[in-house]
């Protein structure tokens, strides 16, 4: 299977996949494979057709290197893919891995946008834990998790974790 036929809609990507993988291109290699003189062909052996070496086929394959992707399953995309299952009751999807994307890294979101813009769906992440009937937003906003849990809840909170600091410490 080779880089350039492998893509699907499952691609994703880790940020430290790619930044591996620009140091990678910026290295001179041999043609016995060994830093040094530059060679004008290079071939890469991915092992793994899940969100980082199809990333990194793709990278490679981009940069002009040879990459040959070798998946021990039937399928591409690791544990970030949707298996499919019909049951009496009619067909059912189910997320084997994440699907959802998170990143700071501008870098990331646009190669990712790259790879699979026509079927990128961008939504607005809203993250929240339910704590003793009430809603907290995650990340934690300070005065939105003190109203939630109130005052007392919030000292023995802080209490306990700065006693699981201390016997870090003296651990």
């Amino acid at each position: 299977m080779h880089a350039d036929h492998i893509f699907g809609s499952q691609l994703l990507d880790s940020e430290s996949t790619y930044k591996r993988l620009e140091d990678y291109e910026r290295m001179p290699v041999s043609s016995n494979g060994h830093s040094g003189e530059a060679s004008e062909s290079r071939d890469t052996l991915i092992m793994g057709a899940g969100p980082g070496g199809l990333c990194s086929a793709y990278v490679l394959t981009k940069a002009g290197v040879k990459a040959t992707v070798v998946e021990r399953a039937p399928f591409v995309g690791g544990l970030a893919r949707t298996i499919k299952r019909d049951t009496e009751y009619g067909e059912f999807k189910f997320d084997i891995g994440g699907h959802r994307w998170f990143t700071k890294n501008d870098r990331l979101n646009e190669l990712f946008k790259e790879v699979i813009a026509e079927e990128l769906l961008w939504v607005n992440r809203i993250s929240r834990i339910y704590f003793d009937g009430k809603y907290v937003d995650y990340p934690l906003k300070i005065s939105n998790a003190l109203k939630a849990i109130g005052p007392v809840t919030a000292a023995r909170a802080m209490a306990d974790y700065g006693k699981q600091q201390a016997d870090k410490r003296l651990n």
